[in-house]
C-alpha cells in the first residue's frame, strides 16, 4: 500500500452479514488516471464493496484505503478528494436542482458554481427545475453533477447511466474520459457492459462475493473462445480442426465449418488455408459473453 500512484486499494476485503452473503477476501486497485469497470450480477457484492469504499460500511476483515488513507480514520480526511454517486439516488424533492447542488458545495465549503452551469450545460440539466418534478433520468443526471462538481480526484459511481438517454449516456462518457486524462480515478459499477467495454482500462468481474477475474478488456476476450465461419467450394475433413491449438468445438453448415477457439488461430488459419477457403468471417467476444462465461462457470463449479 505504498504505491503513490495508487488511488483505492482493496486488501483481503471481507465484509459479513451474519447468514447472509457479504464480500469474501477481495482485492483490487485503482491507479489514478484509470478507469476500473466493476462488474457483477445482482446479489454478486458489487454495492457492498463500494459502500465499503466510501466509508460507509465498516470491514469485517481486511484493509480498504482512498487517497492513501484507510477508510476507518477520520472520513474527512479522504471524503473531500472523492466523488460518490450511490445506487439507489435520494434527493429532496422540495428543492431545485441549484440549490440543492449549492447546498452541498456549502457543506464542502467550496466553490463550484462554474462547473455546475457547465456540467448542466453538457448534460442538458435545468437547474432551476423543481427536483420533484424531474424524470429519473434527469434525476440521474444530478446525481452524476453532484458526483463530479467539485473536480475529485477520485470518483466512486454505482449505475451511473441509469435512466439516461443515449446523448446524456455519451456525454458521460467523454466525461469521464476527460477525468481520466486529466489524472482522475474512477470506479465504475454498471451492468451496460458496452459501456464498459468502452471506456474502461480494466475490468473487475465480482460474483457471490468473490473476484472471478481481474484484467483489461481484451485479455479477458482472450480467456472466451472466438466463432470463425470457413467457408470453401468443395466439402472438406473437418475432424481436421479439432486437434488445432485452442479449437473448443467444431461443427458443419453445408460446405462451412464453424470452429470456436481460444487465440492465437494460426493452426486454424493455415488449416483453412491448405483447404483452399474463399472466406473467413470471425465473430469477436465482447464483454458481454466474457462476463457471462465466467459467472455461468463459476455457478457450474
Amino acid at each position: 500500500m505504498t504505491d503513490t500512484n495508487e488511488a483505492i486499494v482493496v486488501d483481503g476485503l471481507t465484509k459479513n452479514y451474519g447468514r447472509h452473503r457479504g464480500v469474501e477476501d477481495v482485492t483490487l486497485t485503482v491507479a489514478y488516471g484509470e478507469i476500473l469497470g466493476f462488474l457483477g450480477p445482482n446479489g454478486s457484492g458489487k454495492t457492498t464493496v463500494l459502500r465499503t469504499i466510501m466509508g460507509l460500511l465498516q470491514p469485517t476483515h481486511g484493509r480498504v484505503s482512498v487517497g492513501g488513507v484507510p477508510v476507518t480514520s477520520d472520513p474527512r480526511i479522504w471524503r473531500a478528494s472523492t466523488g460518490y454517486l450511490p445506487g439507489e439516488l435520494e434527493l429532496p424533492p422540495n428543492m431545485t436542482v441549484r440549490r440543492y447542488l449549492e447546498f452541498l458545495t456549502r457543506l464542502r465549503r467550496l466553490s463550484c458554481d462554474d462547473e455546475i452551469d457547465r456540467l448542466a450545460q453538457r448534460l442538458r440539466l435545468d437547474l432551476t427545475a423543481r427536483i420533484s418534478g424531474l424524470s429519473k433520468g434527469n434525476r440521474q443526471k444530478v446525481g452524476v453533477v453532484q458526483a463530479l462538481m467539485h473536480r475529485p480526484s477520485i470518483v466512486v459511481l454505482d449505475e451511473p447511466t441509469s435512466g439516461l438517454d443515449p446523448i446524456a449516456q455519451e456525454e458521460f462518457a467523454q466525461l469521464l474520459d476527460e477525468r481520466r486524462q486529466e489524472g482522475t480515478a474512477v470506479v465504475l459499477s454498471t451492468h451496460v457492459l458496452h459501456e464498459v467495454e468502452a471506456v474502461a482500462d480494466r475490468v473487475v468481474i465480482l460474483d457471490e462475493g468473490r473476484v472471478l477475474a481481474v484484467d483489461t478488456v481484451d485479455r479477458l476476450r482472450e480467456r472466451i473462445a472466438t466463432e470463425i465461419r470457413l467457408s470453401f467450394e468443395n466439402s472438406v475433413d473437418a475432424v481436421r480442426y479439432q486437434t488445432c491449438a485452442g479449437v473448443t468445438s467444431v461443427s458443419v453448415e453445408g460446405l462451412d465449418v464453424i470452429v470456436r477457439a481460444t487465440v492465437p488461430h494460426t493452426e486454424v488459419l493455415r488449416q483453412a488455408v491448405g483447404d483452399g477457403v474463399v472466406k473467413v468471417v470471425s465473430h469477436e467476444p465482447t464483454l458481454s459473453d466474457v462476463f457471462i462465461a465466467l459467472t455461468r462457470s463459476n455457478h457450474d463449479s
